[in-house]
C-alpha cells in the first residue's frame, strides 16, 4: 500500500520506470486507496505536477482499492487543505467489531503526530486487506497507529519507509 508521500518521492525522484519494471517482473503489486487518489485530484498551482503523478500512477499500474472504514465528509462539496475530503464512494462499512478499535485510532490520533483522518484510513484498509506493506515518509507516525492495532488485532502489516522500498525493486 503507497501513501501519497511515496508517490510523491517515486515522481520527485524520477523512479516510475524502475518501480513499473519491478511491478512487470512480479517482484511488486501495487496498491493506494481513494485518499491517494483524492490528494492528487486535490493538488492546486501545480497541473504539471498533478499529471505528471497521474500518469507515473497509470504507468505503474497501481490499483486504486476502496478504504475499508467509511470515512465521511461533513460538506464534500468543500476543498480540505490536503485534497482528501472523506471517502464519498466504494468505501466499506467496517464490522461491528472493529468500530471501537478505529474510535480508539481516531481518539489517539489527537495525541499523535498522525493528524490526517485520510491517513488512519488508509492504514486501517491495509491492514484490513492483508498488505504486506504500507510505504510512507511518516513511518514514526504510522508505526504507532500499528501498536495500538498490534495491541487488539493480528497483522502482517510492517511499515516501510522510501529507503526499504526502494531495496525491494
Amino acid at each position: 500500500m503507497l501513501d501519497t508521500t511515496t508517490l510523491n518521492h517515486i515522481y520527485d525522484n524520477n523512479l516510475t520506470n524502475k518501480v513499473q519494471r519491478a511491478v512487470d517482473n512480479g517482484k511488486l503489486q501495487l496498491f493506494a486507496t481513494d485518499v491517494q487518489k483524492q490528494e492528487i485530484a486535490g493538488i492546486r498551482n501545480d497541473e504539471k505536477r498533478k499529471q505528471g503523478l497521474k500518469h507515473a500512477v497509470e504507468e505503474m499500474r497501481v490499483e486504486f482499492i476502496e478504504t475499508s472504514d467509511m470515512v465521511v465528509a461533513l460538506d464534500l462539496d468543500q476543498e480540505s487543505r490536503r485534497g482528501f475530503r472523506g471517502s464519498k464512494v466504494g468505501s466499506r462499512i467496517p464490522s461491528d467489531e472493529d468500530v471501537p478499535l478505529l474510535k480508539r485510532l481516531v481518539r489517539e490520533n489527537k495525541i499523535n503526530p498522525l493528524k490526517k483522518r485520510g491517513d488512519i484510513s488508509t492504514f486501517y484498509t491495509a491492514v484490513k486487506e492483508n498488505m504486506d506493506y504500507l510505504v510512507t515518509e511518516n513511518t514514526a507516525d504510522f508505526k504507532g497507529l500499528l501498536e495500538i492495532f498490534k495491541i487488539e488485532r493480528d497483522t502482517i502489516l510492517q511499515i516501510k519507509n522510501h529507503t526499504k522500498f526502494e531495496e525491494l525493486l
